[in-house]
This record gives C-alpha cells, sequence and structure tokens, in this order.
C-alpha cells in the first residue's frame, strides 16, 4: 500500500505529474492497469525493494554513495515525521497508512528502540518559521509535497533579513526543481529562483 501509493507521490513529486496524468489517460492503463502502475513504477526508479522492511534495500547497512533510502528513512522516521498519512476527508491512500502504521514501519526497518519523530525538537534547533540564520535561501516548488516543511516567505522580515524565500510556481515544478539544469524552456519563476540563489551565494 505504502509502495502504490508512493508511485502516484514520486510521480508528482519529481516533476512528472503530467506524465503520471498520461499515463492514467493511455490505452495500457485501461487494458492492464496493473502492468502499466508497474511499467511506470519502472521507469521513474520507483523500486519495491527500497520499502520492504524486512529484506529490502532500506534494510542493507552497506554505505554506498548511489543509495541514499536508508538515510532518508531514518531521518523521517526520527526527525520530521512527514508520514503522509491519508487525509481524513479527501484520502488519497489507504486508511490502514496510520501514524501507528507508519512508526511500526520505521520500527521493522530500524529495531524497537528506533525513537519516534522528534519534529519539535528539530524545530526548536534550527528555529522552525521564526528561523534567524544568515545566508539562507529557501526554494520551495509548488507542487513539492515537502515545500511546507520548509520557508514558503520569510516570517519576520526585520529578524530574518538574510534569507530569501521563492515559492516556485509552474508546471511540473516539484521538489529540488531549481537543482536541475538550467534550461531555455525553464518559466521565469524557476530562473528568478535560480538568480536569487546565485546571488546569495555572491
Amino acid at each position: 500500500m505504502y509502495y502504490v501509493a508512493d508511485i502516484f507521490a514520486s510521480a508528482i513529486q519529481y516533476e512528472n505529474r503530467t506524465g503520471l496524468c498520461d499515463m492514467v489517460l493511455s490505452d495500457g492503463w485501461k487494458e492492464d492497469p496493473i502492468q502499466r502502475l508497474h511499467d511506470f513504477a519502472y521507469d521513474i526508479g520507483v523500486w519495491i525493494d527500497d520499502y520492504d522492511a524486512n529484506q529490502g534495500t532500506v534494510r542493507n547497512l552497506l554505505i554506498r554513495s548511489d543509495v541514499a533510502i536508508r538515510q532518508w528513512t531514518w531521518q523521517y522516521c526520527t526527525e520530521w515525521g512527514f508520514f503522509q498519512e491519508p487525509n481524513v476527508y479527501y484520502p488519497m491512500r489507504s486508511a490502514r497508512l496510520t501514524h501507528d502504521w507508519f512508526l511500526g514501519y520505521c520500527r521493522r526497518v530500524f529495531g524497537d528502540d528506533v525513537p519516534a519523530p522528534q519534529a519539535a525538537a528539530v524545530n526548536y534547533k534550527f528555529g522552525g518559521l521564526n528561523n534567524n540564520g544568515t545566508n539562507i535561501v529557501f526554494n520551495n516548488a509548488i507542487e513539492d509535497p515537502w515545500q511546507y516543511a520548509g520557508m514558503r516567505k520569510v516570517h519576520d522580515p526585520a529578524v530574518q533579513t538574510s534569507i530569501v524565500t521563492n515559492l516556485i510556481d509552474c508546471t511540473d515544478c516539484a521538489h529540488c526543481v531549481d537543482m536541475l539544469p538550467d534550461a531555455a524552456t525553464d518559466p521565469p519563476a524557476l530562473t528568478k529562483a535560480r538568480q536569487d540563489t546565485w546571488a546569495q551565494l555572491d
């Protein structure tokens, strides 16, 4: 259930919302939706092995620079707790993917002594929306579900004088879109975010 939901979420999160829509509207989807979803997941790099809490990649203790799923899972299990549970009124995930289910998943991956997410402590340490660090750029994109875990706007201009924020609003603009190479087809909001980032680094 978690894996299947993440095929859809990952497509949107990684700049492929229109590709997802095209897939769902395709003849292949109408003929065999399970096979088409499997092929689509493979094409976008969402592997079921990354989600297997019993013997998958997420359980592998071998350090590899090209595989970060275990480190990422540790962060959301112990720090952020952004578990993407189903919405009560408009659920887009199985009702079984509750907060307790995710805590259990974290225990299956890391053992029974894994700490619960410490979101409040992380926000306290780094300031949350009251962050008063210097020379920081927060670029978020409108289709990224993680935009709410960062700063979408400066909250206190009198204090946050050295923080720049951008909410990049364009089609298929999502997670880390500002880190992709420049292209002639880049929308103005994306170009501005990159320019702001370079200006902040100078």
